[in-house]
């Protein structure tokens, strides 16, 4: 149930149909494209993976809480919490989803010019692409930059978009859908990622630690709702910096995980032979042909 002072705001303003129109067509295109169009992109593509087609999906579904649901006009006019939550949407869970859900055919011919690709691999680049997640939040944060943004839509719009760009950027090292620009190893994937929370800590000690609030439309969008300014400020950082925390966690722990069962699997293919020498009765299987066709040519 929403306060009535939100709820006022009409039916377009609080569910944006336009975005779920938008987010119907992403969805249907992208189905077309990974299943009946698939062969005009290469012969013999094999079916793209039933769970890297849902990360895409759960990418759209993302998209659309973010900016198509009464969270949009929350985080637009009334709460930091809103604001930060939908920052969490946007560059800390659409972005890994969508890089997990592009096939490598079906952006390599959009890697084909050599400045895209260059440019690519330049903003991909682990250190830049950390500077740059770490320039962009910090920069939209500066107070009479965010009420720039929140007064003027399409200001806002240039934020939403540079911020999903700079997460994009800052995810493809870990998850990304090319072979022409790799991802990097996965022992350094686990540093990068704990390198990545370091930026929302800055926001976080800028916005929570402060002594007042200093965001002059959420201050009166939470006296609106009858909210201190100051928790929904403290609140906002919190939200934010827990939020990023848990989900850089989980995704520690699996690849974790996939680096100790890689690791594995290498040590047993090693293993095997060796175990196969130490046994008397093992003869070599080319030994064993040679010595066959001995015993068939003197019968």
């Amino acid at each position: 149930m929403l306060p009535s002072v939100v709820a006022k705001a009409g039916f377009f303003a609080l569910w944006h149909p336009e975005v779920m129109v938008l987010v119907i067509i992403l969805g249907f295109t992208y189905r077309q494209l990974v299943g009946p169009l698939r062969s005009r992109f290469g012969p013999n593509l094999p079916p793209f993976p039933r769970m890297r087609r849902l990360a895409m999906y759960l990418s759209l579904v993302t998209l659309y809480i973010a900016v198509g649901t009464p969270l949009q006009i929350l985080a637009d006019q009334f709460l930091l919490t809103a604001h930060m939550i939908q920052f969490v949407l946007l560059a800390m869970v659409l972005p890994p989803l969508f890089l997990i859900g592009l096939p490598d055919w079906l952006i390599a011919p959009l890697l084909r010019p050599h400045s895209v690709m260059a440019a690519i691999k330049f903003f991909t680049r682990p250190g830049v692409a950390l500077l740059a997640f770490t320039v962009v939040p910090i920069l939209f944060q500066v107070p009479n930059l965010l009420e720039a943004t929140l007064k003027y839509n399409g200001l806002y719009l240039v934020e939403e978009y540079l911020m999903m760009l700079a997460s994009i950027f800052l995810w493809w090292p870990v998850y990304s859908p090319t072979k022409a620009i790799p991802s990097i190893a996965r022992p350094l994937t686990l540093l990068y990622l704990f390198a990545m929370s370091l930026p929302t800590l800055l926001t976080f000690a800028f916005i929570t630690l402060a002594g007042q609030a200093f965001y002059s439309t959420f201050i009166t969008g939470a006296h609106a709702l009858g909210v201190s300014p100051l928790t929904d400020q403290q609140l906002g950082g919190a939200v934010m910096k827990v939020s990023t925390m848990l989900i850089l966690l989980v995704v520690f722990i699996k690849e974790f995980y996939m680096w100790v069962q890689a690791e594995r699997a290498k040590e047993a293919a090693i293993s095997i032979p060796n175990r196969q020498a130490r046994n008397p009765n093992y003869r070599p299987s080319h030994l064993t042909m040679i010595k066959g066709k001995k015993r068939d040519s003197g019968t």
